[in-house]
């Protein structure tokens, strides 16, 4: 879960600092390609659908989604099924909202 509350702070500082038309900070704050979260004991369903929602929440996921081209889970044994719906659904997310014309997201 720390994961997701370091990025969702790394997108609130863009957001904040991109308010009235003036971006301070540099757009490759948000520049993150890879996640790599394979072989760690200590994920959880919970923590995978937290990442989840964070990547796909439309103010703090949307720079992190665009620049995300691998996520990783694999040997993770406490994931459930529930990991792989979270996960499947993450994607779904990600090719409706490049057939509707906005950006592409990676994965």
């Amino acid at each position: 879960r720390g994961l997701c509350v370091m990025l969702r702070h790394f997108a609130g500082q863009a957001q904040a600092s991109s308010v009235g038309g003036i971006r301070s900070a540099p757009p490759s704050l948000m520049q993150l390609t890879k996640i790599d979260l394979s072989g760690n004991g200590q994920i959880t369903d919970d923590t995978v659908a937290d990442l989840c929602h964070t990547l796909q929440h439309p103010s703090t996921g949307a720079s992190l989604r665009h620049s995300l081209r691998d996520l990783s889970v694999r040997s993770c044994m406490k994931l459930k099924a529930r990991s792989a719906l979270e996960l499947q659904s993450f994607v779904m997310h990600i090719r409706d909202a490049g057939r509707g014309g906005s950006e592409s997201g990676g994965l």
